[in-house]
Order: C-alpha cells, then structure tokens, then sequence
C-alpha cells in the first residue's frame, strides 16, 4: 500500500534505533584496550631502562652452569637412606659480579618428577668473567627409598639408566630469583651442562 508516495507494508516491523546500551559496551572494551596496552608499554619501557641503568650488559654475558657426575648412595640398595654428593661448577661472562645473596642456595635432588633428597650451597660469588665450583651434599628424610620408588629405580636401571635431576636456587642482588636445573644419568662419567632459569630472562 502506498501512502503519499511511499511503500507501507503492515507487516514490516519498524527500525530501530541504535542501542545507546551496546554504544556504551564498545566504548567500555575501548578503554580498558587501551588501558592493557599502556600497562604493556609501561611494562616494557621499565624492563628496557632497567637493563641500561642498572644491568647495562644483561645482553652482552651470561652464567652458564654444569654438573659433575653425581655420588650416590641408598639409591640401589633399599637398605640406607638416600643421599648424594653434588659438585657445579658455574662461569660467568658478565662484566660484574654474579652473586648469591648471604642466604646461598637450596639444592634438591628430584627423581621422577618427586625430591628425594635436599641440601644447601653457602654462599658464592663468581667474580667478572670468572668461574667457581660449588659441592653440596643432599641427604633425605628417609631411613630408606620407599619401595615404589625403589621398583621405578630398578626398572630405569635394566632400560636405560636412572636419570636424576639436581634443581638449584638461589637469590641475585641484580637477577632477583634464579633456578639453576641439571639432569644426568647416575653414574654418567661426563659433565653435564644445565639450564637456568631468572625472572625476565633465560640462561641457556
């Protein structure tokens, strides 16, 4: 039907305006876009003034970690606690200091994903461009290895060989927190390089 020129049609339904409501909605997923992406900048713009103020050459060195073949006891025999007698050796490229805080470090011995043994490294500091080894002995609260884990032992040791993992830690003045973790077979007669691991970084 037309009325004054123009299509009516009784069954049309009329438009709509815009919802001030869904207006309001996208205005608000704006903001807080924005507000993410400033704290992002922020974020970075702190990290980078951080690394050329106070750590100029965080990306000009490194610490890299390895381990000795680790001594054992109590682990093949279900007859004495568990223990073991851990060197690191660490070497450092930086042009300053690279230093445990007066706490030194907490080092665990964990196999299959479970610490069986824990021990402490005083405190250490290799100097610029410098090397040091570290010894901790990890000993475990138990008077003997628990029989399931006993048996995985057994089994690793028929197929392949018990692979051990030492993971130390420790507090840095400049780094904050700083984990340091090995793995090795026991019994391995070669030194095994580790990985560590910092807050806003990554030694490999």
């Amino acid at each position: 039907m037309k009325v004054l020129g123009l299509d009516m049609d009784p069954e049309a339904a009329p438009s709509k305006p815009p919802s001030k409501h869904r207006d309001r909605g996208d205005q608000c997923q704006c903001v807080i876009l924005i507000i993410v992406a400033c704290l992002t900048l922020a974020a970075f713009v702190y990290v980078a003034v951080r690394q050329l103020i106070v750590d100029p050459d965080l990306n000009f060195g490194s610490a890299k970690f390895s381990m000795e073949p680790v001594s054992h006891a109590g682990i093949y025999r279900n007859d004495s606690s568990p223990a073991f007698n851990v060197t690191l050796h660490a070497r450092s490229s930086y042009k300053h200091s690279f230093c445990s805080d007066h706490r030194g470090g907490d080092v665990q011995a964990v196999y299959s994903g479970i610490t069986v043994a824990m021990g402490h490294v005083p405190p250490f500091c290799v100097e610029p461009k410098g090397s040091i080894a570290m010894t901790a002995a990890a000993s475990s609260g138990w008077l003997a290895m628990p029989a399931s884990l006993q048996e995985r032992i057994d089994h690793d040791r028929r197929n392949g060989g018990v692979e051990l993992e030492v993971d130390l830690s420790f507090a840095n003045d400049i780094k904050g927190l700083v984990w340091v973790r090995c793995r090795a077979k026991l019994d391995a007669t070669t030194t095994s390089p580790c990985k560590s691991f910092g807050l806003g970084y990554i030694c490999l």
